[in-house]
């Protein structure tokens, strides 16, 4: 277990709080957001519902190998927003983060280093274009490159991904880590505020749901 806390993961999980029900908030899902933005406690907010190595939303799609287009790869997709990358205290490699007004309405990516090999890209594949095969081929320009972290149990190899700027459904929230535990109250009463179904309050502290699976 000491093993296991102290490995470099690739992100920063302490103090990461996961909101995966919030996606059922709908329209409502921004302003619960902007009310948990209110809270000193709360250093950042990341909207996807996308959790490194703990349960989480599973995407893939075919892309083409840049030295041999003939050859189809399976990749996983992270569906994120430009601050997934903050949030999680990863590190960026190469190029830039996303950035709303530039992504939320263009085909740009951020790579891990892993896809770099995998997809025969050069040692900086910032500007290059990868093609996604789907019923319509898709082009995306690579815009940054993210160090590698562990999607899966560390004893599987990191395996290549995407990030594409689509904030999706869950939140989560990195916390000051004095008292975390203390923002179960406050964040339940503004879900009871804002939601407009009956869905219970959840939120998972991320050590937790990592540990579970991170072997």
């Amino acid at each position: 277990m000491q093993y296991i806390q102290n490995e470099d993961i690739g992100y920063n999980r302490n103090a990461l709080i996961v909101i995966r029900e919030a996606g059922y908030l709908g329209d409502k899902l921004a302003t619960y957001r902007d009310e948990l933005r209110k809270d000193p406690q709360i250093k950042n907010i990341t909207t996807s519902a996308y959790v490194p190595a703990g349960p989480t939303d599973n995407n893939m799609t075919s892309v083409q190998k840049v030295d041999d287009p003939v050859q189809r790869l399976r990749i996983r997709v992270y569906d994120v927003d430009e601050e997934y990358i903050p949030t999680l205290g990863m590190k960026l490699l190469n190029g830039r983060n996303f950035a709303t007004n530039q992504d939320q309405q263009t085909n740009n990516a951020i790579i891990n280093k892993s896809a770099i090999k995998a997809c025969g890209f050069p040692a900086n594949p910032v500007d290059q274009t990868l093609t996604r095969n789907g019923e319509t081929q898709e082009l995306l320009t690579i815009v940054g490159v993210v160090k590698n972290f562990h999607l899966r149990p560390l004893r599987e190899p990191i395996e290549p991904l995407i990030m594409e700027y689509k904030p999706y459904y869950g939140l989560i929230l990195k916390a000051e880590n004095h008292d975390i535990p203390g923002l179960w109250n406050p964040s339940g009463i503004k879900w009871v505020r804002v939601r407009h179904s009956n869905m219970p309050f959840s939120m998972n502290f991320s050590m937790k749901l990592t540990s579970k699976k991170v072997i």
